[in-house]
């Protein structure tokens, strides 16, 4: 029979792994998301100064409803 501390210390070994793996996954996903957002706040700066040299100015952010999407 295998005493009660090693059955412990097994599921305790278990929840260490199983919080490492989630915890490099979210760091993983917000690493993802950090590169995504450079990505576009820099299409978004070019986008400005294509609007600057045609001399329009860009549109009030709060006069429209749409959404980005990811």
């Amino acid at each position: 029979m295998i005493p009660d501390t090693e059955v412990i210390d097994e599921r305790e070994r278990l929840l260490i792994e199983a919080v490492l793996s989630l915890a490099r996954t979210l760091r993983d996903e917000r690493d993802r998301l950090a590169e995504r957002l450079r990505s576009v706040e820099d299409e978004l700066s070019t986008l400005a100064s294509r609007l600057e040299i045609v001399g329009l100015e860009p549109p009030d952010p709060s006069a429209t409803s749409e959404e980005i999407n990811p």
